[in-house]
């Protein structure tokens, strides 16, 4: 296997069914190097994300 999908979902303490907002990462590693081929962060249905809602990004590579 060489292609990946992390999915990222907050714990909402048993909410099932909730509407909440999620992150998905589509990584490749088939050249041998890793490579993140998308990165998507959606709002929950009917809502939005203001600048403040997202955490700052450090990337490690």
């Amino acid at each position: 296997m060489s292609r990946y999908v992390i999915t990222i979902t907050p714990d909402n303490d048993g909410a099932a069914g909730a509407a909440t907002a999620h992150t998905t990462v589509r990584v490749d590693i088939s050249s041998g190097q890793t490579r993140i081929t998308e990165l998507t962060v959606q709002a929950a249905t009917g809502g939005g994300l203001a600048p403040a809602d997202l955490p700052p990004s450090t990337w490690i590579c």
